[in-house]
C-alpha cells in the first residue's frame, strides 16, 4: 500500500496513512518527513507499534530530547 497523506485543514495538519511505522522503509520514511515538513503536525491512526518501535521512528527525525518524569516520578521508555 502507498502513502497517503490528506491535509487536516489549511493551516496546520495531515493524515498519513498505507504505513506501518513499525516496518518502515527509507522511502517511506522520505515522504513522511516531506508532510511533516510541509504541514507541521501528522496524524496516524491505528498504528500497533512498541515503545521502543515508536522511539526507532522518533529517532528518524534527528536526537530526541530526555523524556520528563511522569506523574509519582516513574521514568519514560528511553531506550
Amino acid at each position: 500500500m502507498a502513502v497517503t497523506v490528506k491535509p487536516l485543514n489549511a493551516a496546520v495538519g495531515a493524515e498519513i496513512s498505507g504505513v506501518d511505522l513499525a516496518r518502515l522503509n527509507d522511502a517511506e520514511f522520505a515522504q513522511i518527513e516531506q508532510a511533516w515538513n510541509r504541514h507541521g503536525a501528522l496524524l496516524f491512526r491505528d498504528q500497533h507499534i512498541t515503545d521502543d518501535d515508536l522511539l526507532s521512528f522518533s529517532r528518524r527525525f534527528g536526537e530526541l530530547d530526555p523524556p520528563p518524569n511522569q506523574e509519582h516520578g516513574r521514568q519514560s521508555p528511553q531506550g
